[in-house]
This record gives C-alpha cells, structure tokens and sequence, in this order.
C-alpha cells in the first residue's frame, strides 16, 4: 500500500525525503508508534489517551535516528527530530501544544546540554507562556569530554529516558519524577573508551585491548564527580552502559565488556547491570562508558520494567506490511495557519520598493556564498552553513517573486522571516535568526500605525534584535560569530545617527564594521597557523633584529597574506604584554616598536601593529613613562606620515593622542598636552577635517566665574596719570570680568541689548586702562630672560581684592587688550558660517574701528617695547585674516611649489628677454610689440587700426530684406506655421529684430506714445510693411491696403487708454511730482520725548512689546531705570534712533492699534503744530 501525499504538509521543502521515509518505514515496524503529518515527529499511537505524564525529546537525525527508536511503551511518548540541524523552537512548540491535547499530567522535555538545548528551552519558554499546562525542561550533560565537535557522545540520556518513562507509565505523579530526575542527574556520568586493535594469532584476528590510561581517566572522572559525596564502595550499587560502533564485531564487543568489568572491579565499583550495544552513533573505532549510581533500589526496577521502544530492545523478528496507519493527522491540523496580524506603521509604494531590493540583494549574495561560508564553517563546525542559509535564501526570494510576503507592513514582513528562518535553518542558528527577527519585528508592531517609518525606527529596531541576541545567547561561540558583528554595525549607525549624517551614509559605515569584526571572527578561530605558532620564532627575531627568520616561517604556509599577518599581529602583542609584565626599560620597548615597522616594511605584518603596540604601551604606563614614551612617538612623526602608515594608522594615532589627553590634567601637565597637540599639528595636514574648527564654533563651556556678592565691597582710589583718581568699586569689577562672556560667545554682541552693554563695559574698561598709565622700571638684566622667569597662568584670579593689582599688571593688561582685538577682527570679518543677521550697522562698525585704534595705542603706551608688542599683535591678526580667507574657501589642500632642480645655466637660457629689448626688436622690423604673442599677431595684421575699424568687412548689422527674409516666407506660406518653428514667436529673434528696426526701418517710430500689444502682432504688421515696401514688388490693390489699415488700426485699439487719461493736461499729471506734495518725516525733538514718555509711562511695556523689543530687551530698560517714565523715555529713543521706519505718523498709528487714544491724540497735536 502506498504512503499518503505528502502535498499537503506545511513544510519549506514539501518534497518528499529519504529521512521521513526512513520514519515511516520505523512506524511499520514498530506499530506502536505513527507519524505526524507535520515536521518530523514520531508519537506513540494513541498519545493523547494517555493520563500519565508525557515524556518529549528530540535533536538531530543522524544516520541511526537514536531518538526516534526510543519513542514507545516505557520511555518517550514523542521525539522530534530535524534533518541537517536540531529542530527549531516553533516546531517543538507545535509538538509541546499537540501533546498538551487531551487529558494529560504534565509534560517534561529532556534535552541533552548541547547546541540543541537552546532550541527545546526556548520553546518550554513559549509554552509556559501560552499552553495550559506544566512544562519543564530536563537538561543533562554528562560526558566529560572537551571536544566540542562530538555532539551526541553521551548515552546519559538513554539511561535517564528509560528510567522517567518506566516511571510515567506506572503512574508516578509529576513531582515525583522531577525530583528522580535531580537525583539521577547528579549521580550519572558518561567517559570515554579508549582501546586498541592487535592482530594476533595464526588467523591475524583483530584483539581489542584497552589502553594504560583507563584506569587514570574512570578513576579520576568517577572521583570528581561521586567521591566528594559518598566515595567508591563495594557495597555502593551502579549501573553501567557500553555504547559501541556500529562496525565492532559482537565477539570484540564482548571483549570489551570483560575487560571493562574486570578494570572497574578492580577499582572497587559494584556493576549491579550492564547494557552493552549501539544507542547513539559514534565514530569508528571508539566507544563510551556511561556509569550511574543506584541511590534506590526502585532504579532497578524500572530499568528492568519491560519496554517496547526499538532502541532499548531490538526487535527485529518480521516485518509486517506497511499501511497508510502508520501516518496520521496531528489533532491542530485542521485548526489552520496561524495568521500573522498588520499592525504598526505601513511603508511607503518607494520604500516597498527599496525593501525588496535590499532583501533580494542580500539573498542573492548568500546564495552565491555558500561554498565559501561552508569552507569556513567546516573549521569548526560541519560546513553547511552555507547550504542552510541558501535554502532560507532562495525560499525568501521564492516569496518574494509570488508576492506572498507582507512587504507594505514591516512588522508582519519581520515576523514572517523570523519564521522562515527558524524553520529553514534549523538548530540553534535557526533559532538565533527567529530570536533577531522576531526582536526587530516588534519594534514595529509596539509603534502606532500613523507613526511614519524614519531611519531612526530601523536603527531602534536593529538595537533590539542585537539585546535579544546577547540576551539569549550564551555560548561564547555564538556571541563571537553573530553578536559581536552585529553590536559593531549597531554601535556605528547609532553613533552616526547622532552626527545627523545621512541614513545611507549611516548604515554603509555601519555595514562595513560589521565585516571588520567579522573578519576578526573568523581569525580568531582560524585553524591556520595561530599566534602561538609564531611566538617563539618571533622573539629570536627581536634578539636578533632581522627579520629573516619570520620571513623563512612564512614560507612554510602557502596561504593567503590577510591569514598569516594575523597571527603574527596577535604574537606582537603577546610579547609586548611579556615584556610590559617584566618592566622592561622604555629603550626595549622602543626597539621592540621599531621592529614591529621593520616587519611591516617588509610585509609581514599588517600596516596598523605599531600604533596598535604604542596604544597597548600608554595604556599600560604610568603618566611620567608615557611622556618619555611619547618623545619616540614625536621623533617618528615622518614615519607615520609615510604612505604606508599613514591612511591605515591616523585614526589609530589620534585615538591614542585624545585618550592621553583625557588623562593628563591641562593645569598641571600643560607642556605635555602642548606636545601632543604640536605633534598632531606636524602628523596632520592643514586640510585635515578632524582638527580643523570647519563651522567656527566657540568654546562656551569656557566660562568665568567671579565674585556676586556686593556685602564685602572694598572701594579704592587709585591715582591715575593725569592725577585724577580712578574708582575701582564693585561696579567696575563686575563691568570688567563680565566682558569675558562676551570675549567666550561673540554671536550675542549682535543683539541691540547685548551691544549697548558691551560697549558700556568695554568704553569703561579701556578708559581705566588709559588713566592708569604703566610705568616698568628697566633692569640690568635682559627682559626676556626676566620674562623666561615668570609663571604664566592661562587663566586669570577673579578676586575682587586682586583687581586693583592686577590693572598694574603688564601682561594681565596685554591679554585683556588683546581678547578686545581679535573679537573685534571677529566682528569686522567675513566669516563663512555666520548668519545672515550676524552683521553689524555702520555706527556699529565706527565703534569697532575707534575702539580698535584705541586699543592699539593702549598697546604701544604700555611699557616694555610697547610699539613693537603692538606692530607684533597686529601683524598676527593681519596674518589670521589669510587663515580666515582659506576657512571660508573650504579649507583646501595645500601643497608645496615644486622646486626646480635644473642647473642654473639651463635656467639662465630659458629666461626671457628684457622688455625692452623686445621692444627694440618689434620696432626695428615696423611693429607694434603688446606684451604677449598672439595679441601682438592681431594688432599688426593692419597697420592702421582706425582704418580697420572703418571698413566694409567690419559691418556685422543685415540689411532689413535679408534679417527677415525667412519670416516674409513664412507668411507668405500656404501651410500653416507651428507656434515652436514660427520666427516671428521666437523670443531671440524678436530682440533682434527689434534692434535692427530701431536702426535701419522708418516705421519703428510710428506709435512712439502708444503701449504696444504682443511682440509678435506687432512684428508680424512691421514684417507685411517692410513686404510691402521692398524693391520690385507689385503694388497692391486698394482693398488690400484698407484691409492692411484695418488691422493696424485693431493692433493698437486696446491698447489705447481711458478719455479721461487721454485728455489729462500735462500739468495734472505732473503735479504728483511736485516738490509741496512730497510727504513731510516728521522727527521728534527731546521736549516731545519727554511729553511722550510721560503720558505712555504706565503702559510703556505694552507698547514696547509691539515696537519689536524682546523680554531681555525690556528687562534692560527696567534694570538701568528706576522710574516707568525714565524706563519708557530710554526705550522710546532707542527706537527713534535705531529704527528706520521710527517717525511720529508711525508712532500714531501704533498707538491707536493698541487702543490708547489719548497719547495718540497727543502726538497727531504735535504733528500739527509742526505741520502750521
């Protein structure tokens, strides 16, 4: 009898396979168990009649489906199993719910402690959550081997699944059998056999024979795991378990039992059983040894306790014809797909579109990697990576192409990769992908629905599938190869994000961290020669300091560059912490640096070791090594400007330079901090983007602090020059440290406020300076060693009771003079990042320009060398005025000249003659010389000019005829003339023709007074005249002229004006321009202020606010005047003043919008009086 179709199945690949096959043909045989028409999952007929606890497991096929023959009367109620990978979460979920039908006590899920276990815990996770029953996951690991390629190597779980089921189907309640599980899980363990294969006697037969270490390996393994507890005894029972390969011989395999038995009994372990066969696949030629401790006597007896499942009994004495009962229909079949729900915000038809491509791309680039992706998998995995992610590839594309994916909703798109991936892939890969996708899916289905998708929600989206991934993964292998790429990629969108830089600039940059730490993936786990293998060779080399020896190691590997520059990257390193442990002397480590370039020359190494050696060496040293350390790095500055170093290791460079500076202290390590910076400034060009100020920001953190507190106010009287006493109070202390938010942020002086504070504080600052005339008393000595002597501070005390010391202070009064210089360059200059309101009026600039010329003569007149401190100060800021030029110009590369190495007698040929020299020459053969060749050539082509400018061949301008020839032709066509090819249309040619009918035709001036209607109808009636009137032409007839006039008299009939302008007189017209018309400005005068201000003194805030002055602007007048009428009166004539449109008719206006009728009632009479 035929298997059913298998069309139906919910599966990616719905063909049929030799695994469910295989399945099928296990159910024939054994007919206590059939399969589920989904997945792989092989239940017990009749599952869910059962009223005991149900026992689940599964993992990967094999070739000898171990978990498959367990499933039967006495052990599992159902195994689920996947093909190239463990099963994924969703199809042991669907398993868990199917065995959540019916009346049941609980469901437990035993799982061995490999890359299968994430899978089952993440869908006892989900059931727990969903499903109306207990779940729980059984764990086990029992082997104790370290090799991490050898998956299904523990047959603990056979002896643990016989044990639970024995149990379930007495009816044991659930805790019961939980709390054997816990016993049974300390009490178990599983090592390996090793043994060896003589040939002897005459026939060579094989004798198996175990080695000498097995004493050592079962002795110390059943030591560490038992005797802490209770200690090897006789009288203490086990269980023992042989599991061999399926190409032993019955006679070696029981060899192997008698050997075994003996070795353990000589050890003093008790074997109460012991089971011997091929449980689990192993390779050839090994076997394992699995020993429990019996804690109860009731072990026994549910080990004896009969079974039906294949795999613990082999039963194999008929085989019975296989029916279509063997496969039935699982009990949520009929219950539908589960739909997936359009939620969250919808794409746009663009960026659908955008989508889809990206997807395709990517799918593509996987499909065509999977050879490569399963060369690298097989280093340490079973390579086929590459084949599994093809197949979810080329399914996703499937979707794609048929449209069946939800492309509008990225929620639903998201959640349905997620399950794609989970099922195509498979194993704990499978799952990690689901867990990524299912993360980011969120993001979007949390989000309201007329939320618009930005860039930003997808960088959300990618941080939240990145903390799902670390927080479900914890195998150390995993988090390597998947998290680690991905945090990279989102680490540098998010940082660029914050740039506001472009989200494809965003994500590009994002991408390309991704593969870097991909690659560094991969060679951390490469299975070509690694660091260790380098190591030794590596410091024979830095004795010796030739790299020969490196070279002829390199050699020996026929593999690529990038595979070995790697490992001996990592080698560098190695040593360096070496040499870093034994505080070695900076010269070592010097040299060590030096050789690391050596190796790079000669590329061995990659580009970047010795910066990534400099960093780990800060990184390691105290603050005063490291400034020893850095004089290499200063010395070898041409070296890292060198091509090779130079693109590959400036980031690096500056990397290392900002994390010294965030150590050092700009107060106490001043001249190292210098150093750094002077180094930066030789290592990077001037066009360098990252050390160059691009939109001219200022420093505003940069702010001064200083005395607010008037209570302890000391008022002194210092004698100034002109022996007229100067106050220094609390007032001017305030006035004087508060221009320095000025000098900090210089963008506020451009507020009306801020600039007549400032120039209240500055005029009064520079006047003290200029009472208060310096006096320096020359020494023997020489002022600049004297000044050498002295500490400079690069900020000043701001004590009140230091200010009068510190105005006599020669260089406090320098600095200040020439903070008030280069804000006032500032001011005056065009900077490129300014705005456009950023300007300043023209009494402003004549402030500016005053006070600069004071400040200058400040300069000169203080003393030491006053005139040539100031010639000094103001060649520097002419000189910045060049640097300013080059900023606004976008800060270009500059390059030096070229300088010519030729001898100086080829030179000295090749220079031109003397001008007059020239000259002489043209003369002496009659012509004029005009400083280059080729003007030279035209002006003597005539030799008089004036007569060449009068000649017939000079005269560009046509004839009437000939310009309009064409267009004569064309009215004069039968066919009719499109607007686009009609000459007459044609913008260009109007222009011209106008002028050449301003020049040459009579009928231009015509209608000198009348406004002419579109060009074209009047061209076209010049065109009919300039037809009519040409040479040899027939006259035409009467009826034709009257009709001519007719039109022309049509053309200008519209365009005639009113009778009533027609017949204005020429003195009624120019009567609006007459001087009495012209409208009277009226200014106000100090009395008519005042009289304002007093009637408008109440309201004056209200009126204020409408004139256009801001909060801080009004604040201002209240601050510097007591009284409403005095506070008014200075708004009012900074109004005046400062405002074009400021006028008494305005100021009428205003005052009537605001409703206050007697002040304008106030000022319409004083308009009046001035008007009579």
């Amino acid at each position: 009898m035929d298997f059913p179709n298998d069309s139906k199945r919910n599966l990616i690949n719905e063909e049929p396979t030799p695994l469910r096959d295989s399945l099928l043909g296990l159910t024939a045989l054994n007919q206590g168990t059939v399969l589920l028409d989904y997945g792989l999952v092989i239940v017990r007929r009749g599952y869910k009649d059962l009223t005991t606890v149900r026992l689940l497991s599964g993992g990967v096929a094999g070739r000898d489906l171990s978990h498959a023959t367990l499933v039967g009367k006495g052990m599992l109620t159902a195994a689920i199993l996947g093909e190239e990978a463990a099963p994924s979460s969703r199809q042991i979920l669907r398993t868990i719910k199917e065995l959540n039908e019916g009346e049941n006590c609980g469901i437990l899920v035993i799982a061995q402690a490999n890359s299968e276990l994430f899978n089952f815990g993440l869908a006892v996770e989900r059931a727990n959550a969903n499903c109306q029953t207990r779940v729980k996951l059984l764990p086990i690991h029992d082997s104790e081997t370290n090799n991490a390629t050898k998956k299904r190597n523990s047959c603990g779980f056979i002896m643990l699944t016989k044990i639970l089921g024995a149990m379930a189907e007495s009816g044991a309640f659930y805790n019961d059998i939980w709390q054997c599980y816990k016993d049974i899980i300390e009490s178990i363990i599983t090592v390996p056999l090793n043994y060896l294969d003589e040939e002897t006697g005459p026939r060579r037969h094989k004798s198996i024979c175990l080695s000498t270490d097995f004493d050592t390996n079962v002795r110390h393994v059943i030591d560490k795991k038992f005797q802490s507890k209770i200690g090897l005894h006789p009288s203490i029972p086990m269980v023992a378990l042989i599991n061999t390969s399926k190409s032993m011989e019955r006679l070696d395999e029981l060899v192997l039992v008698k050997q075994v038995l003996n070795r353990l009994r000589q050890l003093g372990v008790c074997i109460v059983r012991m089971y011997l066969g091929n449980f689990v696949a192993t390779a050839p030629g090994s076997a394992s040894l699995t020993v429990m401790k019996i804690y109860d006597s009731k072990i026994i007896d549910y080990l004896d306790a009969p079974c039906e499942a294949p795999g613990w009994q082999r039963v194999l004495q008929f085989l019975p014809e296989v029916t279509a009962r063997n496969e039935i229909p699982g009990l949520l079949t009929n219950q539908g797909k589960q739909r997936v729900l359009m939620k969250g915000p919808k794409l746009s038809e663009d960026q659908s579109n955008v989508l889809v491509r990206s997807v395709q791309f990517a799918c593509d680039a996987l499909i065509s990697c999977e050879k490569q992706l399963n060369i690298i998998d097989a280093e340490k995995s079973e390579g086929n990576v590459g084949t599994r992610l093809k197949k979810v590839a080329q399914h996703v594309n499937n979707r794609l192409n048929n449209r069946r994916l939800p492309i509008h909703c990225p929620y639903a798109f998201l959640k349905k990769l997620s399950v794609i991936a989970e099922t195509a892939i498979g194993g704990t890969m499978g799952s990690i992908y689901g867990i990524l996708f299912e993360s980011a899916a969120n993001v979007f289905g949390e989000a309201a629905s007329s939320e618009p998708i930005t860039p930003s929600t997808w960088a959300k989206a990618l941080t939240a599938a990145t903390e799902a991934i670390k927080e479900n993964c914890n195998d150390e292998m995993q988090l390597k190869t998947m998290y680690h790429p991905i945090k990279a990629c989102e680490v540098m969108v998010n940082k660029e994000m914050e740039k506001d830089s472009h989200f494809i600039e965003c994500y590009g940059l994002g991408i390309t961290q991704a593969e870097e730490a991909a690659q560094q993936t991969r060679l951390s786990f490469y299975k070509y020669a690694d660091a260790g293998a380098h190591a030794d060779v590596l410091r024979k080399s830095f004795k010796s300091r030739s790299a020969e020896m490196i070279e002829n190691k390199v050699r020996l590997f026929t593999k690529t560059a990038l595979d070995l520059k790697a490992p001996l990257d990592q080698a560098f390193r190695d040593i360096l912490l070496e040499l870093l442990e034994q505080e070695v002397d900076v010269s070592v480590l010097r040299e060590f640096v030096d050789f690391s370039v050596l190796s790079c020359r000669k590329e061995l190494s990659n580009p970047t070791m010795p910066v990534v050696l400099l960093s780990d060496i800060f990184d390691a040293l105290t603050l005063d090594v490291c400034q020893e350390m850095f004089l290499y790095v200063e010395n070898n500055v041409e070296v890292w400007k060198e091509n090779l170093f130079f693109s590959c290791c400036k980031n690096n460079l500056l990397r290392l330079c900002n994390d010294l500076l965030r150590r050092l202290s700009r107060s106490t390590a001043t001249v190292f901090c210098g150093r750094i910076l002077l180094f930066l400034a030789k290592f990077f060009p001037f066009s360098e983007r990252s050390g160059l100020n691009i939109v001219s920001e200022f420093n505003l953190e940069n702010t001064t602090e200083y005395g607010t507190d008037s209570s302890h106010d000391n008022v002194g009287d210092i004698e100034g020059g002109d022996k007229k006493n100067t106050v220094i109070d609390f007032t001017f202390y305030c006035k004087f440290w508060s221009l320095q938010d000025f000098f900090r942020n210089p963008n506020q002086l451009y507020s009306k406020v801020q600039w007549k504070l400032f120039c209240t504080y500055a005029t009064s600052v520079l006047n003290t300076f200029h009472g208060l005339k310096l006096e320096h008393i020359e020494n023997n000595g020489n002022y600049c060693d004297e000044i050498k002597n002295k500490m400079y501070f690069s900020k000043y005390l701001t004590s009140q009771k230091l200010l009068d010391l510190q105005l006599y202070d020669v260089n406090f009064r320098r600095a200040v003079l020439l903070q008030f210089l280069i804000l006032f360059q500032y001011l005056s200059s065009s900077v490129k990042f300014k705005s456009d309101s950023f300007e300043l009026k023209t009494d402003q600039k004549e402030w500016v320009q005053a006070s600069t010329d004071k400040v200058y003569n400040l300069l000169r007149e203080t003393p030491p060398d006053g005139k040539r401190f100031a010639e000094i100060a103001s060649n520097i800021l002419s000189r910045e005025e060049y640097w300013n030029a080059w900023k606004n110009d976008g800060c270009p590369e500059l390059k030096k000249s070229v300088i010519s190495l030729e001898s100086p007698e080829k030179r000295k040929s090749e220079e031109r003659p003397l001008l007059g020299d020239m000259i002489k020459e043209a003369s002496s053969q009659g012509r004029y010389y005009m400083g280059s060749l080729e003007l030279t050539k035209l002006w003597n082509l005539c030799p008089d000019n004036l007569e060449a400018c009068k000649g017939r061949d000079r005269d560009f301008l046509p004839t009437l005829e000939d310009y309009f020839s064409d267009a004569i032709a064309q009215m004069e066509s039968s066919t009719s003339i499109k607007d686009e090819d009609n000459l007459l249309k044609d913008g260009n040619y109007g222009w011209r023709a106008l002028r050449l009918l301003a020049k040459r035709s009579p009928h231009f001036f015509t209608y000198s007074t009348v406004i002419m209607n579109p060009l074209s109808s009047y061209l076209e009636m010049m065109v009919k005249k300039i037809a009519h009137d040409k040479p040899g032409r027939t006259q035409e007839s009467s009826q034709e002229s009257q009709q001519a006039d007719a039109e022309e008299e049509n053309l200008f009939k519209d365009t005639q004006v009113d009778e009533g302008t027609e017949d204005m007189k020429p003195s009624e017209a120019e009567e609006f321009m007459d001087d009495k018309n012209t409208r009277i400005e009226h200014k106000i005068t100090p009395s008519q202020l005042q009289l304002f201000s007093e009637k408008i003194g109440p309201s004056w805030k209200k009126l204020a606010s409408k004139l256009g002055f801001k909060p801080d602007e009004i604040q201002y007048f209240t601050q510097e005047n007591t009284k409403e009428i005095d506070q008014a009166k200075n708004m009012l004539q900074l109004w005046f003043d400062d405002d074009e449109d400021a006028t008494l008719d305005n100021f009428v206006y205003i005052l009537e919008g605001l409703e206050m009728e007697e002040a304008a009632e106030l000022v319409k009479n004083e308009i009046n009086s001035m008007d009579t």
